[in-house]
């Protein structure tokens, strides 16, 4: 096995760029194990190791959207700048059933939307450490996504943009509300005052948190 795979193997992420590696032939040793079907070309840079038993699978192999977007934010920043955020974290709560073809992240500088084989990554400028946060595995990383409460708190308010539908957000919040904590949402209100979108939290769901 090559060295390279034996290393990124290793790491807690699995998802390399060519600076990553000492090497000044490390680009295009990459290169050669993405076209030898170990490596998948994640995005313009960005490689991912592919499971080893789906590397007969001729290139279908894709991982999640949010997986995608948390391991290029932690490759860039490291996993303590930054969390997935809004949607991305509903739907790793088990808040929303259906793949979304964007995913949002958290980092401490702005960025374009990355466009990756798994779908795009909207990037959206948070100093994470003020948000609530909570542990996630994902099949590329291990890192950080908004709590329960705090996700809630985000997609009842109007910024950022979210990419997603009305309609889906309040399918999110209603099931986000199902499974929050009264408790810790005023607390995170209590930090943060943001009794605006506590407000409209109560508008959107119902007014269960009043």
């Amino acid at each position: 096995m090559s060295s390279y795979l034996l290393d990124i193997a290793h790491r807690e992420t699995r998802v390399v760029r060519a600076v990553d590696f000492p090497s000044p032939s490390a680009g295009k040793e990459l290169r050669r194990l993405a076209d030898a079907g170990a490596l998948l070309r994640l995005a313009h840079g960005y490689y991912a190791l592919v499971p080893e038993a789906r590397r007969g699978d001729e290139g279908a192999w894709r991982p999640e959207v949010e997986a995608a977007a948390l391991a290029i934010a932690t490759a860039d920043y490291g996993v303590e700048k930054v969390a997935l955020i809004g949607p991305s974290a509903a739907r790793l709560h088990g808040c929303y059933p259906r793949a979304l073809s964007t995913a949002v992240v958290a980092v401490p500088s702005q960025r374009p939307i990355r466009e990756t084989v798994a779908g795009n990554v909207k990037f959206v400028v948070r100093d994470v450490s003020k948000l609530d946060l909570v542990r996630v595995d994902t099949e590329l990383t291990r890192g950080w996504m908004t709590s329960i409460e705090e996700t809630l708190l985000d997609l009842s308010g109007d910024w950022p943009r979210w990419p997603i539908s009305e309609t889906a957000r309040a399918e999110m919040l209603e099931l986000l509300a199902v499974k929050a904590s009264d408790e810790t949402l005023n607390e995170i209100v209590g930090r943060s005052r943001n009794g605006a979108a506590f407000r409209r939290l109560n508008g959107i769901v119902d007014d269960s948190f009043a």
